[in-house]
């Protein structure tokens, strides 16, 4: 929003609803880094006929009995988030990055005077690594970076790099 528009703009808009892909990106992110809070932050909707009343009434149940902060998926969904997992759990390179590194960890400091707030997904800080999990609709090579760009995550790799540096004064560097 601060790329495209300004940072007022960011500052004066409406929160924007989660979409479907947001709730999966989030529920990817949780099984990946934060695997024990899965269950307790993540509610799968069981498939429902939604032209019945009977089926609208229980799903509208379920959205009322879900606590703030959990994210809602579906089954299919939550296949595609298992594997995902699967594939993640077989990474050898993934598995190095986020061993031992520090989880969804905020840091407070001031680039240029301005006051900042960093949380990258992992970081290692003796090794200067920053992993930030991504999910696209197409993972080619092509497609993922023309998402990277879209989305401005270039923008915020170089951001991650220099608040930790500021904050840590360890050498990050964007890939």
């Amino acid at each position: 929003k601060i790329v495209s528009s300004s940072v007022y703009h960011y500052l004066t808009s409406k929160k924007m609803e989660p979409t479907d892909a947001m709730r999966l990106g989030t529920a990817v992110h949780t099984a990946l880094l934060e695997p024990d809070k899965f269950d307790e932050d993540v509610v799968v909707m069981p498939d429902l006929n939604l032209r019945t009343k009977a089926g609208r009434e229980q799903r509208d149940l379920i959205y009322n009995s879900i606590n703030k902060g959990q994210v809602v998926i579906t089954e299919a969904q939550l296949e595609i988030v298992q594997g995902i997992e699967r594939n993640f759990k077989q990474d050898r390179l993934a598995q190095a990055i986020c061993e031992g590194g520090i989880v969804e960890a905020s840091h407070y400091g001031e680039i240029q005077g301005i006051k900042i707030r960093c949380r990258p997904d992992v970081y290692q800080l003796e090794r200067g690594i920053i992993a930030d999990v991504k999910t696209c609709a197409d993972n080619s090579p092509k497609a993922f970076k023309s998402s990277l760009y879209k989305l401005g995550y270039h923008l915020q790799a170089v951001f991650y790099c220099e608040a930790l540096k500021s904050i840590t004064d360890r050498n990050f560097d964007p890939l």
